[in-house]
C-alpha cells in the first residue's frame, strides 16, 4: 500500500499503524470506476472524503486492487493520492 506522507508500506507495517489509528466517523466514496480485467481481478477508483472528530476533512483519490481467492476477494493493492 502507498499512503501520502508515509510512502510504500508492508503488510506488517499497516498492521501495526491500524492498530492506533483513530477511526473515521464517515467516509464518502465519490467518482467511482470499476473495471475487471479477467474474472478474478477488480481495480477500483474512487475519491473519497473522511472526516474524524476535531480533524479536517481528509480528502483523497484512491485505487484498489482485489484478486478472487477460493471464493473469497483479497485486497492486493491500495494506493491514496492527495485530493486539492
Amino acid at each position: 500500500m502507498a499512503f501520502p506522507g508515509m510512502g510504500v508500506m508492508r503488510a506488517t507495517d499497516i498492521l501495526a499503524s491500524l492498530r492506533e489509528a483513530p477511526r473515521w466517523t464517515s467516509v464518502v466514496m465519490s467518482n467511482r470506476a470499476l473495471a475487471r480485467p479477467r474474472r478474478d481481478v477488480l481495480v477500483l477508483g474512487y475519491t473519497a472524503e473522511g472526516h474524524r472528530d476535531g480533524s479536517e476533512p481528509y480528502r483523497c483519490h484512491c485505487t484498489s486492487t482485489y484478486v478472487e481467492d477460493g471464493g473469497h476477494w483479497k485486497l492486493v493493492q491500495h494506493q491514496q493520492t492527495m485530493a486539492a
